[in-house]
């Protein structure tokens, strides 16, 4: 069962941490965007 929980943390971890990334390049990507039209 401890397990189970272990593992269940790990991919709950892995996923916020894929979206932080993904939230991490869309902003560097939209201040680019705004540094280009400014």
């Amino acid at each position: 069962m401890m397990i189970n929980l272990v593992v269940i943390i790990s991919v709950i971890g892995s996923r916020l941490l894929e979206i932080h990334r993904l939230e991490g390049i869309l902003t560097i990507y939209v201040s680019l965007l705004i540094g280009k039209d400014s």
